[in-house]
């Protein structure tokens, strides 16, 4: 890939790239075009190639190319040629976030300290692509560590990768920490990108950048050769150009691990049999959402008339006392952060040099021209200050509490009133990037999914002022199909407008 300078030609054509990039494909499509011999699965990876290599220098959503995508790419044409079909996701191109282990490729995290976390083995999930027949593309930017290293962080920025731009005014931020797996999926430089979310990192970039996605309940999805942040809510996802799109990519990725401490919540769900729900039998329900700007609550209210329209039931629902399941939030992630990033550093290669927290923060210092020209790294000392065994009983007290919390409030609010999900806008209209003072996040809808390790979908909602909005879909604890069939409806009676 060109990191230099654009050259003419490259440059009129991502002029031509740009002119084009509401056009995507949904995967439906790009398949009916292999199964006719229309193009093939190389043709295809040399098209992503082509476009990542003319646009990415603006956007900095890419961070490196896998070598062996075209190589991929031929010998599934091979099996097409002798009728043989890899699997449901044969010769899609799929763009996975830099905290995704690859074999034979770097997982940085966008940290120089992980410059050299060349990772021999594919973890589980990229695993389950190959198998379904995707093609790894390359990887993805990402806020650095996921943005867990300073409260004045600017979301998408790494050291490594830079600054990752919005895909609709790259003047503005992607959201986070899953940037550059939005921004691509909606450049077109894949169909398909793997995420991942602690709180928001899947959901918000994807509203940011008006693309589809599909935060997994907790369980579903094997986080073996992840960079963690926290445990008991990280999870792998999936961004796309459509629903469908999202449901069968989650098809192919959910499984049970034993090597994963959240094996053993796995449910068996059908992602790509679910069937919409009939209108008039929805009941969706829906809490206080002036937190988000005028402006976006204007386009949310219009989007319930609409869906009242057509026979939904719609509830307002009494706010819950959540404060407590906030402060013990930020409790426990500070202190899975540091045991697990201990633990996942500790089984890093040789050749990463880093081996604990405390010297990440060391070698961060040694290196703060690079590693730190716009902001610190104050979350990672607030991390390690934490004492893992003298705290360990206040953390465990936190993380039951916090979790029953968020469990007793959906349960609560989803039988008081037969709901089959709850709906909110996920995002703002996203801010200007701002690398001095950080992010100026204003709204969002991810927490409460998010603590109780619930399903969590988002949807293009509309578009404030040229920037995209989305429409949260929610489910209850063991209700993800019921969300899902909700959603598909929803995403059918929606009015993509813009104000």
């Amino acid at each position: 890939m060109n990191h230099t300078r654009l050259t003419i030609s490259a440059l009129l054509l991502s002029m031509a790239f740009s002119a084009n990039a509401q056009k995507t494909k949904t995967l439906s499509h790009l398949q009916q075009q292999l199964h006719s011999e229309q193009s093939s699965a190389t043709k295809l990876t040399q098209h992503y190639l082509t476009r990542i290599d003319a646009l990415n220098d603006n956007y900095h959503a890419v961070m490196a190319i896998n070598n062996n995508a075209l190589h991929d790419a031929q010998r599934l044409d091979n099996l097409a040629r002798e009728g043989q079909w890899q699997g449901p996701l044969h010769g899609m191109a799929v763009l996975v976030k830099d905290n995704i282990a690859v074999a034979d490729m770097a997982t940085t995290a966008g940290a120089l300290a992980l410059e050299q976390n060349i990772s021999s083995a594919d973890a589980p999930v990229i695993s389950q692509l190959r198998s379904a027949g995707a093609i790894i593309l390359g990887k993805a930017n990402l806020s650095e560590w996921a943005n867990f290293r300073s409260n004045s962080s600017s979301s998408g920025w790494s050291t490594l990768g830079g600054q990752t731009a919005n895909a609709v005014d790259a003047t503005r931020s992607p959201c986070g920490s899953s940037s550059g797996s939005a921004v691509a999926v909606k450049l077109g430089f894949a169909p398909l990108a793997l995420a991942t979310e602690t709180d928001g990192s899947i959901v918000c970039p994807a509203a940011a950048n008006g693309v589809y996605a599909l935060k997994p309940s907790y369980g579903q999805v094997s986080r073996v050769g992840v960079v963690p942040l926290a445990e008991s809510q990280d999870t792998v996802g999936v961004m796309a150009n459509s629903l469908a799109d999202v449901l069968l990519a989650t098809q192919v990725i959910a499984a049970p691990d034993a090597q994963d401490p959240n094996h053993h919540a796995f449910r068996t769900i059908n992602y790509t049999e679910v069937k919409p729900s009939r209108a008039k039998e929805l009941t969706l329900g829906y809490v206080d959402y002036s937190h988000f700007t005028a402006e976006t609550q204007a386009v949310f209210k219009k989007q319930l008339k609409q869906l009242e329209r057509h026979g939904i039931k719609l509830i307002e629902l009494p706010q819950a006392d959540l404060g407590s399941m906030y402060r013990q939030e930020f409790q426990v992630l500070l202190y899975e952060f540091k045991r697990d990033v201990n633990a996942y550093l500790a089984a890093t290669p040789a050749q990463v040099k880093v081996k604990t927290l405390s010297q990440l923060i060391a070698f961060n210092e040694q290196h703060q021209d690079r590693t730190m020209p716009y902001f610190g790294q104050e979350l990672l000392h607030q991390a390690n200050a934490i004492d893992l065994q003298a705290q360990r009983e206040d953390y465990l007290k936190a993380s039951q509490q916090y979790r029953l919390t968020a469990r007793n409030a959906l349960q609560h609010w989803f039988t008081a009133n037969q709901l089959d999900a709850i709906i909110s806008p996920t995002n703002s209209p996203a801010w200007k990037i701002d690398k001095i003072n950080g992010d100026h996040y204003l709204g969002g809808a991810s927490t409460l999914a998010a603590v109780a390790g619930t399903l969590h979908i988002t949807l293009p909602l509309a578009d404030v002022q040229g920037l995209p909005v989305g429409f949260s879909v929610m489910a209850n604890v063991g209700g993800d199909e019921q969300a899902i069939a909700a959603a598909k409806t929803i995403d059918s009676l929606l009015e993509h407008t813009s104000l």
